[in-house]
């Protein structure tokens, strides 16, 4: 999201994580996944001549909420739904699977600021740009 433009990046990034989920075993993720994925695009830009600009860094927390939430979310319906549990043992299993996005998250979100530093010290985006001009 920080590189394409944004049709481009919601669709590579909701066909990659979907493929991903299909691949490891968990297909009942794939369509939240991709929902999840094209939201969180939405709050990334390519436009600035830097990687790591100001609404990249403020899209960072925002991805958090949405991946937390979101997975919260589809694992509280999928106990429900495809496990008849219990609205008590949905809403568990929910709360359960935040804290492990949330250090996903975490993570993910120090690689990328790390690698979007090397990239931008690197003027990759110029360079990308004037080889395809």
């Amino acid at each position: 999201a920080s590189i394409l433009p944004t049709p481009y990046a919601a669709m590579s990034t909701a066909v990659g994580f979907a493929l991903a989920d299909l691949v490891s075993g968990y297909p009942q993720y794939m369509l939240p996944s991709a929902i999840i994925r094209i939201l969180i695009v939405l709050f990334f830009t390519n436009k600035q001549e830097k990687i790591l600009c100001k609404k990249n860094y403020i899209g960072l927390p925002i991805a958090a909420v949405i991946t937390v939430g979101g997975y919260a979310i589809t694992k509280y319906i999928l106990y429900r739904v495809m496990n008849h549990a219990a609205v008590e043992v949905a809403f568990g299993a929910a709360l359960t699977s935040m804290p492990e996005n949330l250090i996903q998250c975490a993570l993910s979100s120090l690689l990328y600021v790390l690698l979007s530093l090397a990239l931008d010290k690197f003027d990759f985006k110029k360079q990308i740009l004037s080889k395809q001009g």
